[in-house]
């Protein structure tokens, strides 16, 4: 009777302290939005043209209802090690040309994800607009 009590008070603690345990649960990184990286965001240059921006950028993840002349780009990550790393970009067209860039936070140091949740990589865009973009694992 006494090792039974033993036992089962042995396993009640085991699985109350496994709760508690040193070891985390396995946390995914959680891109949202447009990925943005500094090469993409270093090519981009007022009077580009809107077909160009999209060519370097792709399509805004945001498109203001009421002003089409402005595109807004958002990336978020929430990272497994419960960092947030936010950017933004936002490109105001004036006549299909773009007149201003304004750009917000880290543009350089935040980590890449696949969408899947794969290992990171890094995108790499080519400077002129008008050639192929290539990337690089």
């Amino acid at each position: 009777m006494q090792n039974s009590i033993r036992i089962i008070t042995l396993f009640c603690t085991i699985s109350l302290v496994s709760g508690c345990s040193l070891f985390s649960v396995y946390k995914r990184d959680e891109p949202q939005g447009n990925l943005i990286t500094a090469e993409m965001v270093q090519t981009i240059k007022p009077g580009m043209t809107r077909e160009q921006i999209l060519y370097v950028m792709g399509a805004p993840v945001l498109n203001d209802a009421f002003d089409a002349d402005q595109w807004d780009y958002a990336y978020r990550l929430n990272a497994s090690d419960d960092k947030v790393y936010i950017k933004r970009v936002s490109i105001t067209f004036k006549n299909d040309k773009a007149v201003n860039i304004e750009k917000d936070g880290d543009l350089d140091n935040t980590p890449l994800v696949k969408p899947q949740g794969g290992p990171a990589t890094e995108a790499t865009v080519s400077p002129n607009p008008g050639s192929p973009a290539t990337t690089s694992n």
